[in-house]
């Protein structure tokens, strides 16, 4: 035991001189006029530059986001290794980046900056990887951007919906299709549970995108060799059919062959059973085999970059930044150290917090009828807006009002053009929602302080709002008792879909708390009002 700790206290200390050596090769210490460091202009970093000496190479740009992945990994190593070095050169690193000087005088950033021509005219918009670069400039001590900058970055979005099969996949589309514009923010950012001050989960919309590039790749409209539910993942990879042999592929973009590991692997996170297989099935059926150009797919490093089974190629490399994803996708998935470790960062809250992200809650919803609920406030109620996450897999919504006596019921058909009385779905109102297949429903938004919910006598459909599961005597103390039953209904038991408490009943309850995000019907013997 005494060996393996000495031989771990050895690891850790190599591994620590290894990031110091890196991170001071990027560091100018202003203490060490003879120091080597790679330039930069205002904090930020070359795409290219020379080796030897640290200069740009007059190639590509000082780019914004390389810039930002490499202070992605600055502030992880931050948090790795705090009250050392290491946490002192990587703060300075990241503080020194002006990303104000970025903008250019606009409301988005530029995507770089170069010393012959000055700023690039191509700015980050749309929805793509540069939210990286947004949010980090967001979460900046001394040079971060205004906070309308992000509602700039967003302004351009463009929802997207795609059918296979009878199945939808709803997302904000990257104006590349390609999967690594989906993966990298997630690589550090962890938006599992929230979602942004547009109502958007970014985790179920990589999760959404995932799925349509697999299905994609299914379908195979391209009639591409190979492709299949174990051979997906359009990306950004090395390809000999682009110019300087690497391209961005994707669904409907480039899409000549190419398939990458890291497309697969790095949506571990999004879709964690269907990316272990593909890449299983990629290594034991094509990881020995030797392509036309000699290549073999598996070598001393895992993966190579990409396989064309059309053309007969494997890629002759291994490429860092599709390893990386890899990699650190799959930590995330094991133990989530990579995104813990950055949103520990006070600049990363920072960032969320201006951002506007609130608290996400996923209602299970199962094929065929549910009984549902709304246990958050959300800013926009609007029926059409709540409902965007689940994908177009359900058909009608009906809500019971017990205090309209000339029509209890009202409706939503997405399928109908008019007709429909039901605009918008209120917090601590029970809705019954008939679903083609199952799904989940994300709802964003605020913790209501309270929901009083009006009581008729006769039955109401109500939901509950509270975060902690409640005894359901505990929950309905505040009716004083003039109630006499309480259903709940629920899809997923094939074998009995109600349950009940009866207070009047001493035998057979077998409803006995009351859960936030799912409906209940109560019957009232006298009009009450429910405090939650």
């Amino acid at each position: 035991m005494e060996k393996i700790e000495k031989q771990s206290r050895l690891g850790v200390r190599k591994m620590s001189q290894r990031v110091l050596t890196t991170l001071n090769s990027y560091y100018d210490d202003p203490n060490d006029p003879d120091d080597f460091y790679v330039e930069n202009e205002h904090g930020f970093f070359p795409h290219w530059f020379h080796q030897e000496t640290g200069k740009w190479n007059e190639i590509d740009c000082f780019s914004s986001i390389d810039t930002a992945i490499l202070m992605a990994g600055v502030l992880t190593v931050r948090q790795y290794f705090p009250d050392t070095e290491i946490e002192t050169v990587a703060t300075n690193l990241y503080e020194d980046v002006d990303w104000e000087w970025m903008l250019n005088g606009g409301d988005t950033l530029s995507m770089g900056w170069r010393p012959d021509t000055g700023f690039l005219s191509s700015r980050w918009e749309g929805y793509n990887k540069g939210m990286l670069a947004v949010l980090l400039a967001l979460g900046s001590p001394d040079h971060s951007i205004p906070d309308e900058s992000w509602d700039a970055w967003t302004r351009t979005y463009k929802p997207a919906k795609y059918t296979y099969n009878d199945q939808s996949y709803t997302f904000i589309e990257s104006s590349s299709t390609s999967l690594f514009t989906y993966q990298y923010p997630h690589i550090w950012f962890d938006f599992k549970g929230k979602s942004d001050k547009k109502g958007i989960n970014y985790y179920q919309n990589s999760v959404n995108a995932t799925f349509e590039n697999r299905a994609y790749c299914i379908e195979n409209p391209n009639d591409n060799k190979g492709y299949g539910p174990n051979v997906w993942g359009l990306t950004a990879c090395e390809c000999p059919l682009h110019e300087f042999n690497y391209g961005a592929h994707g669904p409907r973009q480039n899409d000549d062959g190419t398939v990458s590991p890291a497309g697969a692997g790095g949506s571990m996170i999004f879709t964690p059973d269907e990316s272990i297989e593909a890449l299983r099935y990629m290594k034991n059926t094509y990881g020995d085999m030797e392509f036309l150009n000699g290549e073999i797919f598996w070598g001393k490093y895992g993966f190579k970059d990409a396989i064309n089974l059309e053309i007969n190629w494997s890629s002759p490399t291994y490429v860092g930044i599709n390893q990386g994803a890899i990699l650190t996708m799959t930590e995330n998935y094991r133990s989530q150290l990579v995104q813990n470790l950055f949103m520990q960062n006070e600049y990363a809250k920072k960032a969320m917090q201006k951002a506007g992200f609130k608290k996400v809650i996923g209602i299970q919803l199962y094929t065929g009828w549910n009984l549902i609920s709304l246990p958050l406030m959300p800013e926009d109620t609007s029926i059409t807006s709540l409902l965007s996450s689940i994908n177009g897999n359900y058909s009608i919504v009906w809500e019971y009002n017990a205090s309209n006596t000339y029509d209890h019921w009202k409706k939503y058909d997405p399928s109908a053009p008019f007709g429909n009385d039901l605009i918008n779905i209120e917090p601590g109102k029970g809705y019954w929602i008939m679903m083609i297949s199952d799904d989940t429903l994300s709802i964003s938004g605020t913790v209501p302080e309270s929901t009083d919910i009006g009581l008729k006598t006769g039955w109401n459909l109500i939901g509950y709002n509270s975060f902690n599961n409640q005894p359901i005597a505990e929950a309905l103390s505040s009716i004083d008792g003039n109630y006499s039953i309480v259903w709940a209904y629920n899809a997923s038991d094939s074998i009995d879909h109600w349950k009940k408490c009866d207070p009047g009943a001493p035998f057979g309850n077998d409803l006995s708390i009351m859960e936030p995000g799912k409906g209940y019907w109560i019957m009232m013997t006298t009009d009450d009002i429910l405090e939650i």
